[in-house]
């Protein structure tokens, strides 16, 4: 099917002009009562059917027996009848022409190897008709619109928010949480196993209604993760603000932990980067999601992280600095012409220096000139604006005042984020209708003005495509040497290395190098804990006495002989990579080397990658100015560590047989760069 095809027969889940509900029951205490109550609010927009065994009427409407016995065909079949019947019932769909269907059966690939191999024998019946099938063991999908559910609750309040989720109750949870603070849901669909349809297909179909200004992405498994943060950065490059909400989770990718890489990669690091490259925002709770929502509404983004706190009194300036300093925020003080104009609008002695104190200005119709001049000029980038409460007697000029915010934010080009002790008074109400984002909190309003900062800075990019795979590498497991060679063929540099089978051999070995040397056992998981590396070998004995411990206690299969490297003013990095399942390589890059795992000072990139990426990284590491010369010692040549990551990343691209690889650690100065050891896992 093309994918022009296949987009419409996606849209007839949200908008089809006629239903049929494959399971419909008159009984009250059945999911297919449900379904046929939610298909009837839209009654007056399109033909209903109903199909049910005996063929009695439904809420008043007639049945049939058998989906064949439906008069006109569907756009749409929603299928929920008993699991031992399911695959006819999908069979007898396609015969009369219908192409979506909504499969709320369940019991198929989330129970095992055996529904799994059903599941995909009827999604390729499916494709074969040229259908789509959203499930199976889903909750349906809802269009304010169109007045259209195939959801089995109360249907939730309009509005212009879309929610694709992996859950059904998440959905209905966040359409309470929303309608909360006067948003509601545009269209929503809830996956369930994703046989068909899969999370990236309903947000690229989302990106494309009209009616919806922001959407949320709940994602539990992301299967195909590439493709899916494509559709993402692309909805978000159009103008469609995405939320991605997923569960926190700190367990390791790779439990055994075989490379460095693995104990410091998991899952949730990987889905961070991919939203970030994207232009998206992710959250870990309800609340969270709620107030990014909130957030992205905003008519205007910040264009830096430097924020005005105009607070109603000195402890709420306090909280507010606190709370934005923690949310990545900046402080600065105001320009000395913004901190005259304000002195002229407050009481003697009023802070004006930022945070600015309210508490001097007698009227809140004063506040929208205050925050004027505050925004008008170059001294920062948006305000966080705490009023405890809009003291007034006249709600309509509470309301004017929430108005005039809007527009002094739209006017500046600079965001505004209230913070205020009751929302739902008449003045925050009209802000927030006006589309300034409004909290009961500091803290959730200072991380929505970071995150319209972040948002105006990332350029939306997909994950990059993976190369075409290279011939497989032959690696034995711990082939250290093999590792070297590999890695070097990509263009990594290594010391000198001589190969020894044994102690007299390695003696030997490191005469011919010259001392002095590094002695490395090999066939060892992480060679270093285990006493396998010695290291400033300086003559004959020392060498001799070393590869003869390792002999004695190690049995290694050998010995690696190398030139000992020291480079003056170098710092030690690590440099890893890990096929992750769900989107392929991923890049680590980080300081520490052998101590990588205690420092934990590490990024990420998807792979392969360019060069201006990873020096981008580097920058942003906790210890990035050990990188740039830290007390008095000249700068580390980022570029070199940049090539040779990028080198990396593309070697892993095209070696998909490849489980994970350590260069670690990476000794990189200003001028040079060696890498001292390396580990590839198949």
């Amino acid at each position: 099917m093309g994918s022009a095809t296949r987009d419409d027969a996606i849209n007839c889940l949200f908008q089809p002009r006629s239903v049929a509900i494959v399971g419909a029951s008159s009984d009250p205490s059945k999911w297919g009562y449900m379904l046929a109550k939610s298909a009837l609010t839209g009654v007056h927009r399109r033909t209903v059917s109903f199909v049910n065994r005996s063929g009695s009427d439904i809420l008043g409407h007639p049945s049939v027996a058998r989906v064949t016995d439906i008069a006109d065909v569907p756009d749409l079949a929603v299928v929920a009848v008993p699991e031992r019947i399911f695959e006819q019932t999908i069979d007898d769909v396609l015969a009369i022409g219908t192409r979506a269907i909504v499969a709320v059966t369940a019991g198929f690939g989330e129970l095992g190897d055996e529904g799994r191999q059903r599941q995909e024998a009827f999604v390729q019946k499916v494709r074969d008709h040229d259908g789509v099938l959203l499930g199976p063991n889903c909750n349906g999908t809802f269009d304010a619109a169109a007045e259209f559910s195939s959801m089995a609750w109360a249907q939730p309040a309009g509005g212009s928010i879309g929610i694709i989720s992996q859950s059904g109750s998440v959905i209905l949870d966040l359409a309470v949480r929303l309608e909360r603070v006067g948003l509601g849901i545009s269209r929503a669909a809830s996956l369930g196993n994703q046989a068909d349809v899969n999370l990236g297909d309903l947000v690229r179909n989302c990106a494309k209604d009209e009616a919806t200004r922001a959407m949320v992405v709940y994602i539990e498994d992301a299967i195909d993760g590439r493709s899916l943060f494509r559709e993402i950065a692309a909805a978000t490059a159009a103008g469609t603000p995405v939320i991605v909400l997923t569960p926190d989770s700190h367990e390791a990718v790779n439990r055994a932990a075989m490379s460095h890489t693995g104990a410091l990669m998991s899952s949730q690091d990987v889905i961070e980067e991919a939203t970030r490259k994207a232009g998206a925002l992710r959250v870990s709770s309800f609340a969270e999601t709620v107030h990014m929502v909130q957030a992205v509404l905003s008519p205007v983004r910040a264009p830096g992280y430097r924020t005005a706190i105009v607070a109603d009194g000195g402890g709420f300036g306090v909280l507010g600095a606190s709370a934005a300093a923690q949310a990545g925020l900046d402080v600065p003080s105001l320009p000395p012409y913004t901190q005259d104009i304000l002195a002229k609008q407050l009481m003697p002695g009023a802070g004006v220096t930022n945070p600015v104190d309210l508490v001097g200005i007698m009227d809140v119709r004063d506040v929208p000139s205050m925050l004027s001049n505050i925004l008008d000029g170059d001294g920062v980038d948006g305000a966080l604006v705490n009023i405890a409460a809009f003291v007034h007697d006249t709600p309509e000029l509470e309301q004017q005042v929430g108005r005039e915010l809007a527009d002094v934010a739209i006017h500046s080009g600079k965001p505004i984020v209230l913070s205020v002790t009751d929302s739902t008074l008449p003045g925050p109400k009209a802000a927030a209708e006006a589309g300034v984002p409004v909290y009961q909190d500091m803290q959730p309003a200072a991380l929505a003005l970071a995150a319209l900062a972040q948002l105006h800075r990332v350029q939306p990019a997909g994950p990059p495509e993976i190369p075409s795979a290279s011939n497989p590498l032959a690696l034995a497991p711990e082939d250290y040497l093999g590792a070297r060679e590999a890695l070097a063929a990509a263009g990594v540099p290594f010391a000198r290395v001589l190969h020894a089978a044994t102690p007299e051999a390695a003696v030997e070995a490191a005469e011919s190098l010259g001392f002095p040397v590094v002695v490395k056992a090999l066939g060892l998981l992480h060679k270093s804990d285990a006493g396998g590396v010695a290291l400033g070998l300086d003559s004959t004995d020392t060498v001799n006495a070393a590869v003869t411990r390792m002999h004695d206690a190690l049995h290694p299969t050998g010995f690696a002989v190398e030139q000992m490297v020291s480079i003056n003013d170098s710092v030690e990095l690590i440099v890893g990579a890990h096929q992750d399942p769900r989107f392929g390589p991923v890049l680590l890059i980080g300081l520490g080397g052998i101590y990588s795992e205690i420092l934990r000072d590490t990024a990420l990139l998807l792979a392969p990658t360019t060069e201006d990426a990873v020096i981008e990284k580097l920058l942003g590491l906790r210890g990035a100015s050990l990188l740039l010369g830290a007390r008095g010692k000249p700068a580390i040549d980022l570029q070199a560590i940049a090539q040779n990551v990028v080198r990396i990343g593309q070697f892993i691209a095209e070696h998909p047989e490849i489980h994970e690889l350590d260069v670690n650690p990476l000794l990189a100065g200003p001028s040079e760069l060696v890498a001292l050891d390396a580990r590839i896992v198949i």
